[in-house]
């Protein structure tokens, strides 16, 4: 995992700068799974598309596999 300062990675942009990265709905999902699950872990859940590059259909598309983890977790 990156160092954790501002922009180093997406997770921690937004579980520790609370910045906006993905939709809204996808980075409150985000913040719910590491409730759920350690940051490590969740870290390598994911192939984390790049804050400032990925396209919203990108973007859309990493918020659907987010939201079928969250689900899947929460039903544990």
């Amino acid at each position: 995992m990156a160092a954790g300062g501002p922009c180093d990675h997406p997770l921690s942009d937004i579980l520790t700068h609370g910045f906006d990265v993905y939709t809204a709905e996808c980075d409150e999902m985000i913040r719910k799974l590491a409730k759920i699950v350690d940051s490590q872990e969740l870290y390598e859940m994911f192939d984390w598309p790049d804050n400032f590059s990925a396209s919203e259909e990108d973007k859309l598309e990493f918020e659907k596999q987010v939201r079928t983890k969250y689900l899947s977790l929460r039903k544990e």
